[in-house]
């Protein structure tokens, strides 16, 4: 056996018995709390801020109306019928198109992700030699190199060398790794290949001091080939529908087209539609939210030109947590006057400069920020906050999947406000990056709080149906995510029982209105960073802390996307 692999490690998992220097990530969180307690928490904080905060400032309802959305876009309950319209086509900005028809049928012209791609924050790893790695023997890979998302990868010199290491079982292979965050593009070596991820969460690294050269993590299990590795090409296909000509514009399409660098489409020109009474009344009770998404990879579409598509996509990656996050909130209704404030670097001084900003310029109630808040190098959300804003930690990491490193935080840096003379206070989400992880935690985390906020029941009430699985599920089957399916039981999905799962499914109306279905189909592929599963979807399936499984016939909590009267 090499000398690398009997360097003696010990860490959080249990591995070996002397460590060097274990490495603290400023990102790490804390212990995850159950999902009832995080509510609970939120509810709480809502109250105060309530109590704290001037709602009724009159420049918010001009703010409302003049921030590029009129209020018949912000609240898509139209009087306008479906089918009233003009004959003419539009292009307008993809957040625009929401609730109008689409003109044309859309289709995917690439298929995404366009690189193998790592699906989590960890290390880049030859599978093979990571054979026979246990806690009392673990395996020792040196890390000799950073991949970010965004980044090209291109091959380190070091990682081609033949050189004569070795893994736990003798075989001569380099026992060399990268270190690769959620969303990088795998590394291009050709000895061995990298061909899988093991999570940050999973490994001790140890530094001896001298430099990143002779950095080293310990492996204490063996990591399957294939192993937290997206493949090219296994989210949205080329030539898969995205949205058929004349449907309605939802927040999910917005999210897929938005991953496809589409920053404008053809919409059919509607009559001129009217907000309701009703809906002006509301407009006088807004909260002002602010959404800023984080990575230095991303690119904000609004500032890409018309064309871009997949160019966009070479070596970057389109915004489509910002697009969909301000989207999905205007279809909850017109208390909330939802502005979009663009892409932000993976640096700590840029990140804190945005945060002053939203806060302080902008004047937002509550900041919603997505990526930048699991255990990574470059997630700075939680360091930020806390040590250089004098945030306060309300939670981060929460007992559900996906989304379990939600974070949330309270900032006191607003101005005075003049009729109470006490500081305007601002609360901020941060959203893990991957797509279906962030739509899931900001339906169950940040509109429960806006409901709180403004003294009102979730917009859209859950319903209880029974649950099915579709012909295409295999049994005894590991799914991506690490669920299981299972057959000793009947057709059914597992779930780990100290987690409150939120899957993706589709309820089955048979002739009766949304609000009125009968039965839900639980999607098989609930993978977090999948856009085009969100496509296939109109509800979110709740299974409770407590339940390792769910058998087809069982009753389940079932929460619809978007409210019946915007449908």
């Amino acid at each position: 056996m090499h000398r690398e692999m009997e360097r003696p490690l010990v860490g959080k998992n249990g591995c070996g018995k002397v460590a060097t220097k274990l490495t603290q990530r400023s990102g790490s969180h804390d212990a995850p709390i159950s999902y009832c307690d995080a509510i609970r928490r939120e509810t709480i904080i809502a109250e105060q801020h309530r109590c704290g905060v001037s709602s009724n400032d009159p420049t918010l309802r001009e703010q409302v109306v003049h921030n590029g959305h009129d209020a018949g876009e912000l609240h898509p309950r139209r009087r306008a019928t479906a089918g009233q319209y003009t004959g003419s086509v539009q292009t307008v900005a993809l957040m625009d198109a929401l609730g109008k028809p689409a003109a044309h049928s859309i289709k995917a012209s690439h298929s995404t992700p366009i690189n193998d791609t790592s699906a989590m924050d960890g290390f880049a790893v030859c599978s093979a030699s990571t054979v026979g790695a246990s806690p009392e023997h673990p395996g020792t890979l040196r890390v000799v190199g950073v991949v970010a998302a965004g980044d090209k990868a291109e091959p380190e010199r070091d990682l081609d060398r033949r050189a004569k290491d070795w893994t736990n079982d003798g075989t001569e292979i380099p026992v060399t790794c990268v270190e690769i965050m959620t969303g990088a593009k795998f590394p291009e070596r050709t000895y061995p290949e990298l061909d899988a991820v093991i999570k940050v969460e999973d490994v001790v690294i140890v530094e001896d001091g001298l430099g990143p050269e002779t950095s080293y993590i310990a492996i204490c299990a063996p990591v399957r080939a294939g192993q937290n590795r997206r493949y090219a090409g296994s989210d949205i296909a080329e030539g898969d529908l995205i949205v058929n000509a004349g449907e309605r514009i939802e927040s999910k399409h917005i999210m897929a087209l938005a991953s496809l660098g589409l920053g404008r489409i053809e919409v059919a020109t509607e009559l001129d539609v009217v907000a309701s009474d009703l809906d002006l009344h509301a407009l006088q009770e807004t909260w002002k939210i602010g959404v800023l998404s984080t990575g230095s990879e991303l690119v904000d579409l609004r500032s890409a030109p018309e064309s871009a598509g997949l160019e966009v996509l070479e070596g970057t990656l389109p915004d489509s947590n910002g697009p969909y996050i301000c989207s999905a909130l205007r279809e909850m209704g017109p208390c909330y006057s939802v502005e979009h404030l663009g892409v932000v670097e993976d640096t700590e001084w840029a990140l804190e400069q945005s945060i002053r900003t939203a806060v302080q310029e902008r004047c937002v109630d509550v900041l919603i920020t997505t990526g930048g808040v699991s255990m990574g190098k470059f997630d700075f959300v939680r360091p930020v906050v806390e040590k250089r804003l004098g945030g306060a930690v309300v939670f981060h990491g929460v007992k559900v999947r996906p989304g379990l490193p939600v974070f949330f935080a309270w900032l006191d840096m607003g101005s005075i406000d003049a009729a109470t003379q006490r500081r305007n206070r601002t609360v901020l989400f941060g959203l893990p990056g991957n797509p279906l992880a962030a739509a899931m935690a900001l339906r169950f985390f940040v509109v429960p709080y806006l409901a709180s906020l403004h003294g009102t029941a979730v917009p859209i009430s859950p319903s209880r149906c029974s649950a099915f699985f579709g012909p295409g599920r295999t049994m005894s089957s590991g799914l991506a995510n690490g669920e299981q399916c299972c057959d000793n039981q009947g057709r059914s999905r597992r779930k780990p029982e100290h987690l409150c799962a939120f899957w993706l499914g589709k309820l089955c109306c048979h002739g009766k209105e949304q609000a009125q279905a009968d039965c839900v189909e639980v999607l098989e592929d609930q993978s977090s960073y999948k856009v085009g599963n969100l496509i296939g979807a109109n509800c979110w399936v709740e299974v409770p802390e407590g339940v390792n499984a769910v058998v087809e016939g069982d009753r389940v909590t079932v929460h619809p996307f978007v409210h019946p009267a915007c449908s």
